[in-house]
């Protein structure tokens, strides 16, 4: 397997989206929109998997099975843990038919199908699911349905056609996916945000800036533009996280302004903006636990409130912030 240039910038684009994340959470009302920081994710996936999918195909390193066993390896003991706290908290806190709802939570986040499980519960945004658990494990199971068949489909495409293909392939996975999402929205709002399918346009974004990048890296563009670039792209994702909420239609053509501000982002590389905003040793130590964090931060937040109220104030926050600091760096 090839490793690819480490790009610390991506690490802070991972840090930014699990903060607002975090943010919106903590119903913190700047960033109403917070909840994008999973759409960002989604681009820089996207782009990363396939960057590294490819190349091991180019150099006919690919290995179905280690990419699988390194996918497991790097998404279930942390999730596992994760879950097993909930199960704990939940036993003790709960009553028995909110356990009973936590269990069956944990068993579909295990089996990587959460999205499936709060598509037929319950809305995102309901007043209900601000108690569930394991409510932000809906993205995982969205994107590790991803990762089972976006292998395969590389694999196919690639052994028969070639790098244009892939080319083709994604970008009609882009349209495709995206106009079914737009679609879909307007009559049923929860299959067009929970269906993976539907949020598998969002990767291909990401992929699409894979393989152009690729091919254009040898294209040097002033370091004014690339860091125009950054600053257009990172503008486009605050906008969305602050300016965004529960009202708005959303994935849909919506969800087009921070995942491409995002690839704009990973476009500019390295530039001058996102080497101080994204690439400083702060938002790279986040960007590198961004995945842990997100794992705790939320189920902290529902035992919380379990505990001492649901309203949060801005040293509950605080404390909040902390506490997921501190657990997601030893889960990590």
């Amino acid at each position: 397997m090839n490793v690819p240039q480490y790009r610390p910038d991506i690490d802070g684009l991972r840090a930014l989206s699990v903060l607002i994340i975090i943010f919106y959470h903590l119903q913190t009302l700047t960033f109403s929109g917070g909840f994008v920081g999973v759409d960002v994710f989604f681009v820089i996936s996207g782009f990363l998997i396939t960057r590294i999918i490819v190349e091991d195909l180019e150099n006919d390193f690919f290995s179905l099975k280690q990419f699988y066993i390194r996918r497991i390896a790097r998404i279930i003991p942390a999730l596992l843990v994760t879950i097993s706290a909930s199960l704990l908290a939940a036993s003790i806190l709960l009553m028995p038919g909110e356990l009973v709802h936590t269990a069956k939570q944990s068993l579909y986040a295990l089996l990587s199908v959460s999205n499936i499980f709060f598509l037929r519960d319950s809305n995102y945004w309901g007043a209900l699911s601000k108690n569930f658990f394991l409510l932000h494990t809906w993205s995982l199971g969205v994107e590790e349905q991803f990762y089972l068949v976006y292998p395969l489909l590389l694999l196919t495409v690639f052994r028969f056609w070639g790098r244009r293909g892939l080319i083709i392939s994604l970008f009609m996975l882009l349209i495709l996916g995206g106009a079914g999402n737009f679609l879909v929205l307007p009559s049923d709002p929860s299959m067009a945000f929970y269906f993976s399918p539907l949020r598998f346009y969002e990767f291909a974004i990401g992929g699409v800036g894979s393989l152009v990048l690729t091919r254009t890296s040898q294209i040097h563009l002033p370091k004014g533009t690339l860091s125009l670039l950054s600053f257009l792209g990172l503008a486009m994702i605050l906008y969305s996280a602050t300016n965004f909420s529960f009202y708005t239609k959303f994935p849909g053509i919506n969800a087009l302004l921070p995942t491409c501000g995002a690839l704009l982002v990973i476009f500019s590389g390295q530039s001058l903006v996102s080497s101080r905003l994204l690439a400083n040793p702060l938002m790279v130590w986040l960007g590198k636990i961004s995945y842990s964090l997100y794992l705790v931060h939320w189920p902290l937040i529902v035992l919380y409130r379990y505990c001492l109220g649901p309203s949060l104030q801005n040293l509950d926050r605080v404390i909040l912030i902390f506490l997921s600091l501190l657990l997601a760096t030893i889960l990590n």
